[in-house]
């Protein structure tokens, strides 16, 4: 209706322009004017923004296009803003209104909370009333907040990431020891049981290192193609063992494959399964519905358009408030009781920053007294799963000379002792240009090395990287494994394209140091 009236006082106004005869100044002064008149009009009416203007009491006046699409059943004229509909902001914004026009001062609240949306509304005041403007800005709110969760794991993952690695170091030497004397004594004697304890110990301790990991810039999943449904189902079962909790499935039966790091994956669904299990202590049942979806743009997520697979692991427990969902993947931030029976508020920021490195999104709603709802988007994956090969459980034995390279004394006394044991006669170095020199003197005396072992990291002296680089320079065939307790680094993940043969990430044992050394000897040059 407004734009035919304006349409037809725009024709009305050239028709008088036309029968009036003016001269040709005033005939230009009458188009600027309405041209003026037709661009004001739009740049109000097509203002993506929605825009409300009412008169001096409040009641609405006019609208845009914006608004009339997003509100249409609720803004009426004649209505009086803020009062007669639109009461659900979390402030009085009617009282807000009219002391903004009987002040004539600009009022902006940058994010009014109203229903499930978060508004951005500025009040400007004029002589015959106000222009209400209010933005919808919840998917950059969402955007934001995921840009702080990053910014909030970055900060902690330098700290965790020296942590792991200095622990691995520890943990390879521990380990290192406890697998190679289990190898001096009988499976049935008491101490081979001791020890056979000890080493399983150290093994979960390495997994508290791929927990701190996850924290580290740049954290990088070992991934492989994986059918998540039994994953699902075999890593619930186990965390809702002994308990008075159960689950319903509800998954479809031609869920797509992921490219998932499986250890992280099972991280994952345990801390939330866990969660929804000690939200019900007098029993209950968690429902874990696993499906297909195609994401659109519309849809509103901070993702790529494309296939994903979305799980959702729901409780019917007390709920978390409001003021806490915010909070919920914070490092450090638990409602809990700290304590070894409790947490110290670290699972669910592993898992958002596990799903993070999936290339995923891991959100939650809660209701106080109904439930809480965690959801898991991961990308879906074409590729076919890889046949799992066997694994010997006995330690090859070899022959060969080998050069080991560590800062850490206790790494480099278990990795030598290790070897000589298997049969290779071994050399150690500290740091790389001692590697170097080793090197070069093995090779003019003709009696050359054939595998290396070089730490990444060296403390105050040359590291892998760069020495691998100096040996290329020296022996283009160089047969070298990198070894790092810092396993994100991408060099773990990428080794051949840095000149290196194998990868070995700390803490490792007997079986593994022995097949590698193996694996890399026997490959021909």
């Amino acid at each position: 209706m407004k734009e035919q009236l304006i349409g037809e006082l725009l024709e009305l106004r050239q028709r008088v322009v036309e029968l009036e005869g003016l001269d040709p100044q005033r005939k230009q002064v009458e188009e600027a004017l309405r041209l003026s008149d037709a661009f004001n009009f739009a740049l109000f009416e097509y203002n993506p923004i929605e825009t409300v203007v009412v008169d001096l009491e409040g009641r609405i006046v006019g609208f845009n296009l914006a608004k009339r699409k997003s509100n249409s059943r609720l803004s009426t004229i004649g209505q009086v803003m803020y009062r007669d509909y639109a009461n659900k902001h979390t402030i009085d914004m009617y009282s807000e209104l009219m002391e903004c026009m009987k002040s004539g001062e600009v009022r902006r609240f940058p994010e009014q909370k109203y229903k499930d949306k978060t508004l951005s509304i500025t009040l400007s005041p004029f002589f015959q009333g106000a222009i209400i403007t209010s933005e919808d800005i919840t998917d950059r709110k969402r955007m934001e907040e995921e840009l702080i969760k990053a910014s909030k794991l970055e900060s902690i993952g330098i700290l965790a990431g020296g942590i792991a690695h200095d622990f691995n170091n520890l943990l390879t030497s521990i380990l290192g020891n406890i697998s190679f004397a289990k190898m001096y004594v009988k499976p049935e004697d008491k101490i081979f049981i001791l020890l056979d304890n000890a080493e399983k110990a150290s093994l979960r301790a390495s997994e508290l290192t791929k927990q701190l990991i996850t924290f580290s810039k740049g954290g990088t999943p070992v991934k492989k193609i994986t059918p998540i449904g039994e994953l699902l189902k075999d890593t619930t079962h186990l965390t809702l063992s002994g308990s008075n909790v159960s689950c319903q499935f509800n998954m479809a039966n031609d869920l797509w494959p992921a490219e998932i790091d499986e250890g992280q994956m099972r991280q994952v669904i345990h801390h939330i399964v866990l969660n929804a299990r000690e939200a019900m202590p007098e029993g209950g049942v968690i429902d874990l519905l696993a499906q297909n979806m195609i994401l659109k743009t519309k849809d509103g997520l901070p993702l790529k358009e494309g296939e994903y697979i979305k799980l959702s692991i729901k409780d019917h427990g007390a709920g978390v408030p409001e003021e806490n969902l915010s909070k919920i993947f914070d490092p450090y931030f638990t409602t809990k009781e700290k304590g070894s029976q409790k947490g110290m508020g670290l699972g669910l920021t592993i898992c958002y920053s596990v799903i993070k490195n999936h290339h995923g999104l891991i959100t939650v709603e809660s209701q106080v007294g109904v439930g809480t709802t965690f959801h898991i988007f991961l990308p879906s994956s074409k590729k076919e799963a890889q046949a799992v090969e066997e694994i010997s459980k006995k330690p090859p034995r070899g022959r060969g000379k080998v050069l080991v390279m560590d800062d850490e004394e206790g790494v480099r006394q278990v990795a030598v002792n290790i070897l000589r044991h298997m049969g290779y006669e071994v050399e150690f170095a500290i740091e790389g240009m001692e590697v170097i020199k080793r090197y070069k003197e093995a090779k003019e005396v003709k009696q050359p090395f054939h595998a290396v072992i070089l730490d990444l990291t060296v403390l105050g002296g040359m590291g892998g990287k760069e020495t691998i680089k100096r040996l290329k320079e020296i022996d283009p065939n160089v047969k070298a494994i990198v070894s790092s307790g810092y396993l994100n680094d991408p060099i773990i993940f990428e080794f051949e394209q840095y000149g290196f043969k194998a990868a070995l990430a700390k803490p490792y044992d007997v079986l593994k140091l022995s097949e590698t050394i193996t694996q890399v000897i026997s490959e021909p040059r």
